[in-house]
């Protein structure tokens, strides 16, 4: 089942993991106490019926908008990680908050344009519906698939994913023991272009 340990600001011991179960094969984020933040998440996705995502599903990406949004992880300070069945391991940071925010916008109003700004909840909603469904959410012509085994094909579609969601947030490859970091991007040709991170 997928695991996780999270390193929490403010609280005691700072230290927190989680497992899913028979029932819920996945972890569930949980939400923190006042005062306290989401420094740090790691993650794994394990070896599951249907397959596992070789990179950070849409729904890991929706629950870092969630925490941010209600104040539980501050941006410029959180790092999400990941370790996959596949034999990836990735990291990844929000460098611009805004357009996180912006991209996620319709998720964190839950769905009620009333809840805020209407221009920019009908331009999250008609963005960000369009590009879950185009990567992620179709089973059968997702460009990111759970099935997948080809990890570069995987990287390479969630590269353009970030570029044309306009997420505001770097991608980081590395290795089993998280010491090795590797800036991940691609530049205007389309390439994917690795930075090591010193």
């Amino acid at each position: 089942y997928e695991k996780s340990v999270a390193l929490i600001d403010g609280a005691t011991p700072n230290i927190k993991e989680d497992s899913g179960t028979t029932a819920v094969a996945n972890v569930k984020i949980l939400d923190l106490p006042s005062g306290q933040k989401y420094k740090a998440l790691a993650h794994t996705h394990p070896n599951t019926t249907g397959g596992t995502y070789s990179i950070f599903s849409f729904g890991d990406l929706l629950r870092m908008s969630s925490l941010k949004h209600s104040g539980q992880l501050d941006a410029s300070q959180f790092v999400i990680f990941l370790s996959t069945y596949k034999g990836t391991y990735y990291a990844l940071t929000i460098d611009n908050a805004t357009k996180f925010d912006d991209f996620f916008y319709y998720f964190n109003t839950d769905g009620n344009a009333s809840q805020g700004n209407i221009i920019q909840w009908i331009n999250s909603q008609t963005k960000a519906n369009t590009i879950q469904v185009k990567y992620f959410q179709h089973k059968t012509d997702a460009l990111i698939k759970e099935t997948d085994t080809n990890n570069s094909n995987v990287l390479d579609k969630f590269l353009d994913f970030m570029k044309e969601a306009d997420l505001g947030v770097t991608l980081f490859e590395t290795n089993a023991s998280f010491n090795s970091f590797t800036k991940v991007e691609k530049d205007q040709s389309g390439t994917i272009r690795r930075t090591n991170c010193n």
